[in-house]
């Protein structure tokens, strides 16, 4: 993952120089979403550095939705909560709309959990997760829909639904192993679902 961050906020400094703001700005999404998930697994650049490099971005002329999740993120890693949230709120809003295109929710509705659950919008995070679920099967993306899934997942484990939670981390093992990645796929979600149940059961 070190050397994959690096190679994306490379790209991404590069495509800056070269005038393609839109590409440049993508990328540097895309590095901080592979620094979300890398969390602190991650060696080499951790959030606050992915956070710093991003917000050098060039700034976008006309604003799409991505770009108001880029600058909301870059100032989340770099600045904190309190100066980050409203930004958030408004990215949040602006991609849980339904008028989105497919593609763009295909891509970026995972970052609508991600900024649901920084906030504690338990609202928008249900709503986020069931949509980024139903828009991932509609279209077919079965390679996507483990993540799709495990954003679904957490939304159950939060509301205490373990036996919902449990049937939907079956599923995503089924996809992974139709779709030959099922050495790839040990979510999150499953290990705490596991530990949870493992509390839960009475000793005999």
């Amino acid at each position: 993952m070190h050397g994959d961050l690096q190679l994306l906020l490379a790209a991404a400094h590069r495509f800056g120089r070269l005038g393609d703001v839109a590409l440049a700005r993508g990328t540097y999404l895309d590095a901080i979403e592979a620094a979300i998930f890398a969390g602190r697994l991650a060696r080499g650049p951790g959030l606050l550095e992915v956070g710093e490099a991003a917000r050098k971005a060039p700034p976008a002329s006309q604003p799409q939705v991505s770009d108001m999740m880029l600058d909301a993120l870059t100032v989340r890693l770099t600045d904190g909560y309190p100066a980050s949230a409203a930004m958030m709120e408004r990215a949040l809003e602006a991609l849980c709309d339904e008028r989105l295109p497919v593609q763009e929710q295909l891509r970026r509705l995972w970052f609508a959990s991600f900024l649901a659950s920084d906030l504690w919008d338990d609202e928008h995070w249900q709503a986020a997760a069931t949509r980024h679920v139903t828009v991932t099967r509609a279209a077919g993306a079965l390679s996507a829909l483990p993540d799709a899934l495990d954003s679904r997942v957490f939304v159950h484990l939060i509301a205490g639904e373990l036996t919902a939670a449990e049937s939907l981390i079956e599923e995503t093992a089924a996809v992974c192993a139709a779709t030959g990645n099922s050495a790839r796929h040990v979510s999150a979600p499953s290990a705490w679902l596991s530990d949870v149940v493992g509390r839960a059961r009475p000793v005999r």
